[in-house]
């Protein structure tokens, strides 16, 4: 009887687990690292730019040099590109062209948009 007692809270504690959604991943402040444009030059920045996203749940605020630039809601939609399913932002319910497309791997955040000669962005988590 004691084993199966051991074993209860690891079973209750490993089945409960909540999948986190990409918006609980998106959660935290970012920082700009790099810009791709549509001529294809590429641009790195250094930390501490003060280019920064930063989201909750469901809000975000853009800061440039520091200072807040715009806030706001956004949602996060799956949508296609290219042939594959993808998440894609909206920001205070305005559903803009071109599309813009998000990513997300371990601490990196990337934008990109539709437009096949289109730029994009990435950031790092900084908190």
């Amino acid at each position: 009887m004691k084993p199966i007692l051991l074993l209860l809270p690891c079973l209750l504690f490993y089945g409960c687990r909540k999948e986190l959604t990409i918006e609980d991943k998106l959660s935290g402040k970012w920082e700009l690292r790099s810009s791709v444009g549509w001529t294809g030059r590429i641009s790195t920045y250094s930390p501490g730019n003060g280019d920064i996203r930063e989201f909750t749940n469901t809000t975000y605020t853009r800061y440039s040099n520091g200072q807040i630039d715009e806030t706001g809601t956004y949602a996060i939609v799956k949508d296609t590109i290219w042939g594959q399913l993808a998440d894609r932002i909206i920001y205070n319910g305005i559903d803009g062209y071109p599309k813009l497309f998000i990513s997300l791997e371990g601490d990196r955040l990337s934008f990109y948009d539709q437009i096949i000669d289109g730029g994009g962005s990435q950031y790092e988590r900084i908190k």
